[in-house]
C-alpha cells in the first residue's frame, strides 16, 4: 500500500513478503544484472517503504506487534531483514522515528514518548475481498514500557478450519479492546472467514508539546439490537497513559480487556478499582479504573505456533456508557551510553569471533569463502591451488621413483620396479627373459672342457 504496509495488515506476512522481494533482487543480481539494476531503480523505493513500515510496527524488543494473524518464529525478524537488505545495498537509512507516526492506508498508529511505546489499530480488519487473516481486534493496542512488553494482544498458536481455539484467538476477547454483549466486533467464523465487519471512522490525532492523543470510533456492533458504537480515546503524556472507552447506543454488558505479557506481575487492590504491575526488569507502574469494576483473570498468550503461555488479563466491566483505564509510571533516564535492545543485539553479533578482512568483519559469503581457504592447502606462486591442482600436488608428494626429467609415469615406475629385482646381468646389462632362461638352463652341474661347458654330445 502507499504507506508501505502489506495489504492484509499483518506484520508477519509483511515481513515474509519483504524477504521475498530481497530474495528476488539477490537472484536477479547474480543472474541478470541489467534487470537487477532496473529493479533497484524502480523497486528500491518499495523495499525502503516496507522496511520503514516494519521498523515502525516493531516493539523496542525488535519483535512485531500481534495484530491480525501475527506471531513470532514464522517470518524473519527486523534485525535479520535489515542485515539482508544491507548486504544487498538496499537498507533504509535513518534511526528512530517520530513521536507520532500515522499509517493511514494500513490503519495503524505508532506512539513513542519517553518510556512508553504503543501501537494502535485504527484501520479496517483487512481487504474486503480477502479477510482470511483478519481478527476482530478493531481499536486494540499494544504497549511497551521501558523497552519491555506490557499490554499485548494474544497472538496465534496455529491455523485450522475452525475449532474453539482458532475462533477464540481471532475473537475480540483475545485482544486489548472492548467486547459488547459477548459478541465479536467483526463476525469471524471458521478458520479464515469473516461476515459482517467493523469499519473505523472519525479518526483524529493531536500532538501538543509532550501530549499525544488519538481518537477513533467503529460501527462493528451496530448490527446488535441497541446499535451501539464504540469510541476509544488514547491520551499519552510523560509518565502516564489514559484510555477512555465510550459506548453510544443500547447494550446489556460491555467489557474492556487489557491483556498483560506473561512476564508482567499484576496486583488488584481491595476496592477493585486499581492495582500495581511490575515488569520483568523490576520497573513498577500503578493502574486505576473509573466507570467500571476491575477484576483479574487467567488468560493465554501465543508468541509462536504451537506455543501457549499463561498470562493475566485485567477485565473492566462497564458500569455505564464510559470507562477509563489509567496507567502511571516514573520516567527513568537511561544511563549515558546505554544501548538499546537492537544495539545490544548488533553488538553481541559483532563480538563473535569472525574472520576479519581489511575493511572489517567479512560478510556471510566472504566468511564461508575464507573458511574454505583455511585448511592446509598446497599453495602455488599465484596463491591457493584449485581442487584439481591440490590433488595433483598431493599426488606428487608421494615417494615415487624419480627420473632425470622428474617423477616417472605409472608405466615407467612399473618398469623401474621390475628392474630393481636381482637379475642375471650380462656384459651389456640385465638379461632378457629368454636370455635368463637360457642362462638358468646352463647353470646345473655340467662337464667343463678347456673352452667352457661341454655340449651333450661331448659328454
Amino acid at each position: 500500500m502507499a504507506d508501505g504496509g502489506h495489504f492484509e495488515r499483518s506484520a508477519m506476512y509483511h515481513a515474509i513478503v519483504l524477504e521475498d522481494l530481497l530474495d528476488l533482487f539477490n537472484i536477479l543480481e547474480g543472474w541478470v544484472p541489467e534487470v537487477a539494476s532496473q529493479f533497484r531503480n524502480d523497486g528500491g523505493e518499495i523495499v525502503y517503504k516496507m522496511q520503514g513500515w516494519l521498523r515502525a510496527m516493531c516493539h523496542p524488543d525488535g519483535g512485531i506487534g500481534f495484530f491480525n494473524d501475527a506471531t513470532h518464529g514464522i517470518a524473519p525478524d527486523l534485525v535479520a531483514l535489515e542485515h539482508y537488505a544491507d548486504e544487498l545495498g538496499l537498507r533504509l537509512p535513518g534511526g528512530a522515528g517520530q513521536a507520532l507516526q500515522e499509517f493511514p492506508d494500513s490503519g495503524y498508529i505508532r506512539v513513542s514518548q519517553g518510556a512508553a511505546f504503543a501501537l494502535l489499530d485504527v484501520g479496517k480488519i483487512g481487504p474486503d475481498y480477502l479477510p482470511g487473516h483478519a481478527h476482530a481486534d478493531t481499536l486494540s493496542f499494544e504497549l511497551s514500557l521501558f523497552g519491555l512488553r506490557c499490554i499485548v494482544n494474544s497472538g496465534i498458536s496455529g491455523y485450522g478450519n475452525g475449532g474453539e481455539r482458532r475462533l477464540h484467538q481471532r475473537g475480540t476477547s483475545a485482544h486489548s479492546t472492548v467486547e459488547i454483549d459477548g459478541e465479536n466486533s467483526s463476525e469471524v467464523w471458521l478458520g479464515f472467514r469473516v461476515a459482517r465487519r467493523a469499519r473505523p471512522f472519525a479518526l483524529s490525532t493531536r500532538q501538543n508539546d509532550e501530549v499525544i492523543s488519538v481518537t477513533c470510533s467503529h460501527d462493528g456492533y451496530k448490527r446488535l439490537k441497541g446499535k451501539p458504537v464504540h469510541t476509544r480515546h488514547w491520551h499519552f503524556e510523560p509518565g502516564q497513559m489514559a484510555v477512555t472507552d465510550t459506548i453510544r447506543g443500547g447494550f446489556r454488558r460491555a467489557v474492556a480487556y487489557y491483556h498483560l505479557h506473561p512476564e508482567v506481575q499484576v496486583q488488584l487492590d481491595e476496592g477493585a478499582t486499581g492495582g500495581r504491575i511490575e515488569l520483568a526488569g523490576g520497573q513498577v507502574a500503578s493502574w486505576s479504573v473509573s466507570g467500571g469494576q476491575a477484576s483479574l483473570e487467567d488468560s493465554s498468550y501465543h508468541p509462536g505456533f504451537g506455543i501457549t503461555q499463561a498470562n493475566r488479563v485485567i477485565k473492566v466491566v462497564f458500569e455505564g456508557p464510559e470507562a477509563v483505564f489509567c496507567l502511571h509510571w516514573h520516567e527513568a533516564v537511561a544511563p549515558k551510553g546505554a544501548l538499546t535492545v537492537r544495539a545490544r543485539l548488533r553488538a553481541k553479533d559483532k563480538r563473535r569471533d569472525k574472520p576479519v578482512g581489511p575493511k572489517g568483519p567479512l560478510t556471510v559469503r566472504a566468511r564461508l569463502r575464507a573458511k574454505g581457504k583455511q585448511p592446509d592447502e598446497a599453495v602455488g606462486p599465484k596463491g591457493p591451488l584449485t581442487v584439481r591442482a591440490r590433488l595433483r600436488a598431493k599426488d606428487k608428494r608421494r615417494d615415487k621413483p624419480v627420473g632425470p626429467k622428474g617423477p616417472l609415469t605409472v608405466r615407467a615406475r612399473l618398469r623401474a620396479k621390475g628392474k630393481q629385482r636381482d637379475k642375471p646381468i650380462g656384459p651389456k646389462g640385465p638379461l632378457t627373459v629368454r636370455a635368463r632362461l637360457r642362462a638358468k638352463d646352463k647353470q646345473p652341474d655340467e662337464a667343463v672342457g678347456p673352452k667352457g661347458p661341454l655340449t651333450g654330445g661331448a659328454c
